[in-house]
């Protein structure tokens, strides 16, 4: 995929763990994290994203690849609301990941009008082909200490 090191604010550096837990699991560990000092960074909340990539699904090759150095670009959108979607560029670099998110402050009906926006951005700021290649739904709780 295109290099996106101009787009990205060095700022946004973070770490951040993903884990994937049962119901149960989850209800353990959400107890346990704040006994030792996590708080709620966020409510729960439904989380709807759209991915996208170039041609040769270099995103996805460098994901399952476990490349280090790998770029992404999607949309996102929380709790079904459309009104405050907004495009991320994200980075990874070992294990420091980078993120920049652009609301694009323009009116969408559905995620016809989110993809052929963010296809259309893409060529003119990026002047980078892409298409969407998937779309995932689910429930996050997001934890900070």
């Amino acid at each position: 995929m295109i290099n996106l090191n101009n787009i990205i604010n060095s700022s946004s550096q973070r770490i951040e763990r993903k884990i994937i837990l049962s119901k149960g699991q989850s209800n353990f560990f959400k107890y346990n994290l704040r006994d030792i000092g996590f708080s709620d960074t966020y409510e729960d909340r439904k989380v709807s994203s759209i991915y996208f990539d170039d041609i040769d699904l270099s995103a996805l090759r460098d994901n399952i690849d476990g490349n280090k150095y790998r770029n992404k670009i999607r949309s996102r959108y929380y709790n079904d609301d459309l009104e405050n979607w907004f495009i991320e560029i994200k980075q990874k670099r070992g294990f420091i990941g980078y993120k920049e998110r652009i609301n694009p402050l323009v009116f969408v009906k559905n995620d016809k009008d989110i993809i052929d926006y963010v296809v259309k951005w893409s060529k003119s700021n990026l002047d980078f082909y892409i298409k969407p290649t998937s779309k995932i739904m689910y429930s996050r709780s997001y934890f900070q200490k």
